[in-house]
């Protein structure tokens, strides 16, 4: 096997064909100085949902506690959003706010897992339906490409950092996106 610093980015950032990257692979196996040395070297492959388990690199990220390699990947994708809005043309600046918005979506809700999994005032069977719904809701708002649907998603998930996180108020969240995506769908 090659060290890593040998790799190719191409060989690193490729997808398998159970839909794996060699940065889900080691989030999966618990590798966290092996996630420390690819996140610098990913590219797209951070967004990329794992095709067979449904997870994304963040999913596995908060789901093993790796606060260190969530504050990376969240920095890399900040790194990778200012390099893309540096080389890249929009069609307008709404293409540009989306992308941004985006990325602040990505950030807010790890950070929401995060500090679920730490509190005390949730019960614990409530945590992990909590935490799937707004895994749902990271994956639907990804594809979404409306400017202002994606505006008021960030507002309302700023707002749930600030009021009690309960199952109903993810639910609602949750409700709303799907309302979205189904928008957008009917206007395609």
């Amino acid at each position: 096997m090659w060290p890593i610093s040998r790799m190719l980015d191409q060989a690193i950032n490729h997808i398998t064909h159970g839909g794996d990257t060699t940065l889900t692979l080691a989030v999966w196996n618990g590798l966290e100085r092996v996630c420390e040395l690819l996140i610098p070297r990913t590219t797209q492959a951070i967004h990329h949902v794992n095709n067979n388990k449904g997870a994304t690199v963040l999913n596995l990220v908060i789901k093993n506690n790796f606060k260190n390699i969530y504050d990376l990947l969240t920095l890399r994708v900040k790194e990778l959003n200012n390099q893309f809005n540096k080389t890249n043309i929009y069609k307008n600046e709404d293409e540009k706010l989306i992308i941004a918005e985006k990325a602040n979506i990505y950030q807010i809700i790890g950070k929401i897992i995060f500090n679920l999994q730490n509190s005390t005032n949730i019960d614990e069977a409530d945590k992990p339906i909590i935490e799937n719904n707004l895994y749902r809701i990271l994956n639907k708002v990804q594809k979404l490409t409306d400017k202002n649907d994606i505006i008021n998603i960030t507002q309302s998930i700023t707002e749930l950092i600030g009021n009690e996180i309960t199952e109903g108020t993810v639910v609602d969240l949750e409700d709303e996106v799907n309302e979205m995506a189904e928008k957008q769908t009917q206007k395609s």
